[in-house]
């Protein structure tokens, strides 16, 4: 197994600490604390939208069948791009709720991981 070349990782950690920077001169403000709600259970965000985006799928599938649409069941990419955004949003109330449990009850050591 080779190691990960510099025209990977130049460009990739470069600018995660660009972003790191300027996150820190922007912490406070209201943005920056709605990506900080992200940040604070990223696992549990994850598979919440996988089951979502399944239920979703199956609903579809249910409802209208099978190849609808070209882009992932849709018929044009921007609106591929809105419903992640509003799946983005709606999936916000209960990641903030599990950071928040994550943050008060520290005592069970299993959320952690998510």
């Amino acid at each position: 197994m080779y190691p990960p070349s510099l025209m990977f990782l130049l460009p990739t950690l470069g600018l995660g600490l660009i972003l790191l920077g300027l996150f820190e001169k922007l912490q406070a403000r209201a943005s920056i604390a709605v990506l900080a709600v992200y940040g604070g259970a990223p696992m549990f965000f994850y598979l919440l939208h996988l089951y979502v985006l399944k239920a979703m799928y199956l609903l579809a599938v249910f409802i209208w069948g099978t190849n609808q649409g070209a882009y992932f069941g849709f018929d044009h990419l921007p609106m591929v791009w809105l419903w992640s955004a509003v799946l983005g949003v709606v999936l916000f109330f209960p990641t903030r709720w599990f950071a928040s449990l994550k943050q008060r009850r520290r005592d069970i050591s299993m959320l952690k991981y998510f």
